[in-house]
């Protein structure tokens, strides 16, 4: 007796073993989206752009500058371009990548005074000034995965190789018609700058390939845009919307 059951429990046991070893050969689990090593992203970010202006030289009367301040605006704008992320672990993480952005500011709403007033030319005007950039960025992020949802912290330095200015100008006409006239040039403005970012977002895994990212970030430029006798730190906020790929 003793001898069938242990004949019957070993029996069990085998059975048991060869049906798990089968199983996991037949059904594996999907793998994380997350343990992927590189991953190609396209971004874009609306952002709100603006400007700190400084005088360079003493002999420059700070009015100038006060009325600079009251007279231009922060204006919306965007960053667009792909990136490449590469998970050194789950928790730690880089991405570089090729963006464009265009930075910039603009003007209120002026009241446009001639010596002989004509009642076809404009009476107010708005100028926009566009600044065109081309983005290398070089971040660092801390992750922490939660299922299909990774929460992480980036920081890190971006390269903005300056490239045109543009201006458009809004102009407004007595009898409620408007016409756009813009301009196109080299501008008097350094080819290069840099700007320290930080961001806060998430990626959200659809499945094992792709995923979703939000993140809302800052970058302030730390070296002056301009060439003239006012310098300038251009700085922009926005919310940056990811597809990524995994390769």
């Amino acid at each position: 007796m003793r001898k069938l059951t242990f004949r019957y429990i070993a029996l069990i046991l085998l059975v048991n073993f060869t049906f798990s070893g089968l199983t996991q050969d037949i059904i594996k689990e999907e793998p994380s989206p997350f343990n992927q090593k590189f991953s190609v992203g396209f971004n874009l970010s609306p952002d709100y752009c603006y400007r700190y202006l400084f005088a360079k030289d003493e002999t420059i009367p700070p009015i100038i500058i006060s009325d600079l301040n009251q007279t231009e605006r922060a204006k919306f704008s965007m960053t667009i371009g792909f990136t490449l992320l590469y998970n050194l672990t789950q928790r730690i993480s880089f991405e570089t990548g090729l963006l464009y952005s265009n930075k910039g500011y603009h003007s209120g709403l002026i009241s446009l005074i001639y010596p002989t007033p004509s009642p076809n030319a404009p009476s107010e005007a708005k100028y926009y000034y566009h600044l065109h950039y081309l983005d290398i960025p070089l971040k660092a992020r801390i992750n922490v995965i939660k299922n299909k949802i990774r929460y992480y912290f980036s920081s890190g330095l971006i390269t903005n190789l300056y490239l045109l200015q543009s201006t458009v100008g809004k102009y407004y006409f007595p009898n409620g018609r408007t016409s756009k006239q813009g301009t196109i040039g080299a501008g008097s403005f350094n080819r290069l700058s840099l700007s320290p970012t930080v961001g806060l977002g998430f990626n959200y895994a659809f499945n094992a390939r792709s995923q979703f990212a939000i993140e809302p970030h800052f970058n302030y430029g730390i070296l002056d845009i301009s060439k003239g006798f006012i310098g300038g730190y251009l700085w922009n906020a926005g919310i940056n919307f990811a597809y990524y790929r995994n390769i």
